[in-house]
């Protein structure tokens, strides 16, 4: 008890320094048992006076905002909003690179595999795949149950990057503030690396478990279809065709529907055919997740103006130099942050009806549309 009470007089910056000290010696793994329980227990009741140390500002905090004219509480509500949402995202990444680490453990018969887990492992925030389990949590099921056709959508994404960063194409020597995947491998692997887990996409898609036959055909329908030249592939060609020409409004946002768009639509309906969406239901999940690719790709385009290459682990700028046409250039720079604006809160509305389930799509849109990489 004698200790205990040393402890309640510690303030909270000296708390924190000697739970951290706990956590560092349980995690090194090397006391006792009887020993390691101790400072277990130790470590909570630190935890236990962070905590009520953190209580006391928030409400001494609160009690000032209370009284000063114009301001309320409502910051802190949106704070423990986004501490849910963080914990909810982080969550679904893990288990995403949980389930790609382990399905990579699988070797092929040449180092191409090497090729393939560097660029798939190379800190990507698994937007796509987290997209596809959300929507199934928004119709009412539990996201967590599909990972493989989740995953599947991850390893298509990243072949994209592979070989759009190919001298042949965007010609990136760096990705992720690491370097792209040719650079390291050279050109012929990077190829391969992308042919690899296109394919590999598609055998694990098909290893998903306890869904209808029918339902789980449509699904990888719809994502090859969003995947080729109906979608990416074609906005991809579409985008080499009009680099350093000027293109109508109508055509850039039919380049980067395909380009960028079709996989999140791929991603959204994806989750809402494996949910067992309505017909209502689909029709508006797929009117959002057409938005939500339509903001994301003006914001991409925001950052290549203004974003710091130290944030995006890219170079900054790339669209002026190849003289392409982006929404910056034709609606100025303040005319796409606009833009980027309505459309977040149209495809924000797309998901009204679908109440409390959908917050974390909500979430992942202003996360998405509000980036600095």
């Amino acid at each position: 008890m004698a200790v205990k009470k040393s402890l309640k007089n510690l303030k909270f910056d000296e708390a924190l320094a000697m739970l951290e000290e706990k956590v560092k010696l349980l995690e090194e793994g090397n006391l006792p048992l009887e020993e390691s329980l101790e400072v277990f227990k130790e470590g909570i009741e630190l935890s236990k006076i962070c905590a009520g140390r953190l209580d006391t500002a928030r409400q001494t905090v609160e009690q000032i905002m209370e009284t000063s004219s114009g301001y309320t509480t409502k910051p802190f509500e949106e704070i423990d909003e986004w501490m849910d949402f963080e914990k909810y995202y982080s969550d679904r990444q893990k288990l995403i690179n949980n389930f790609l680490e382990k399905r990579m453990q699988k070797k092929g018969i040449s180092r191409v595999d090497e090729a393939m887990a560097y660029s798939l492992f190379a800190g990507g925030k698994r937007i796509r795949p987290i997209l596809l389990m959300a929507t199934a949590d928004a119709v009412g099921a539990n996201g967590y149950n599909f990972l493989p056709v989740a995953a599947g959508l991850e390893m298509i994404h990243t072949y994209s990057l592979i070989h759009d960063d190919l001298p042949c194409m965007d010609d990136d020597d760096y990705r992720r503030g690491k370097y792209t995947n040719h650079k390291v491998f050279g050109e012929a692997m990077a190829l391969l690396a992308g042919d690899g887990l296109l394919t590999l996409a598609f055998e694990v898609m098909l290893e998903q478990k306890n869904v209808p036959p029918e339902v789980l055909v449509e699904v990888v329908r719809e994502v090859a279809m969003c995947a080729g030249n109906f979608g990416m592939v074609g906005g991809q060609a579409l985008d080499l065709d009009a680099e350093g020409k000027q293109i109508s409004e109508a055509e850039l946002r039919k380049l980067h529907s395909g380009k960028t768009g079709a996989m999140f639509i791929a991603a959204v309906r994806g989750g809402a055919h494996l949910a067992g969406a309505t017909n209502d239901q689909l029709l508006a999940l797929t009117h959002f997740a057409d938005l939500l690719g339509l903001a994301f790709q003006i914001t991409d385009d925001i950052l290549d103006v203004e974003g710091d290459p130290a944030e995006m682990g890219k170079s900054a700028g790339s669209d002026e130099k190849k003289h392409k046409s982006t929404y910056v250039s034709l609606y100025t720079l303040a005319g796409a942050k606009a833009l980027a604006e309505k459309t977040v809160a149209e495809a924000l509305e797309c998901l009204d009806s679908f109440g409390e389930k959908a917050e974390p799509l909500r979430r992942i849109t202003k996360m998405m549309c509000g980036r600095k990489s």
